[in-house]
């Protein structure tokens, strides 16, 4: 069906584009009303999304970041970066705190969807959701200009990242640091 490829041993991913952006346009668009979300999320388990995760591989993130607006020195230290995750839980918020040599960031959200604020890297202030879906986490982005998906997808001790923009996305993978 689609091109993508994810294989945790050797942490490779490779995609085109076009097919990345359909598989998150599939998940945009698959109906996230709470009681389902909640339903899904109650029949998964218990999932433990907390941990380090380092950043091991990058595609398309440039792309991405010129379709947002990022300006050309920004997207040029964004990709120098090689940020860690840190996930945190305190009952029933999280906290993603994503760190790297220039710049460290942070959000504080629960999984059931309940609106947010956060700075996104175009530096404008969006509302935010995040929802589970089993293994999964839709992280939805709006503003006035546009909205952005971004899909964390927790496989054994990994997180493969998705995200897209209009025609552009984007891939991440990152490694559970032990």
């Amino acid at each position: 069906m689609f091109a993508f490829e994810w294989n945790t041993s050797s942490l490779s991913c490779s995609f085109r584009n076009k097919e990345i952006v359909d598989i998150v346009n599939l998940e945009i668009n698959q109906d996230l009303e709470d009681r389902d979300v909640k339903n899904e999320s109650r029949n998964s388990g218990e999932i433990d999304f907390t941990g380090r995760y380092k950043m091991m591989k990058s595609e398309n993130f440039d792309k991405f970041l010129e379709e947002l607006g990022v300006g050309f020195l920004q997207r040029t230290i964004a990709n120098r970066a090689h940020p860690d995750y840190e996930i945190t839980r305190n009952g029933d918020t999280y906290k993603l705190k994503t760190i790297s040599e220039f710049k460290t960031s942070e959000i504080n959200f629960k999984l059931n969807g309940e609106e947010f604020e956060e700075n996104r890297l175009d530096g404008l202030r969006v509302k935010a959701t995040i929802v589970q879906k089993g293994n999964k986490w839709i992280h939805k982005q709006i503003s006035d200009r546009n909205l952005v998906t971004i899909i964390r997808e927790f496989k054994d001790d990994t997180i493969r990242v998705t995200g897209a923009l209009n025609n552009v996305a984007f891939v991440r993978i990152y490694k559970k640091v032990k």
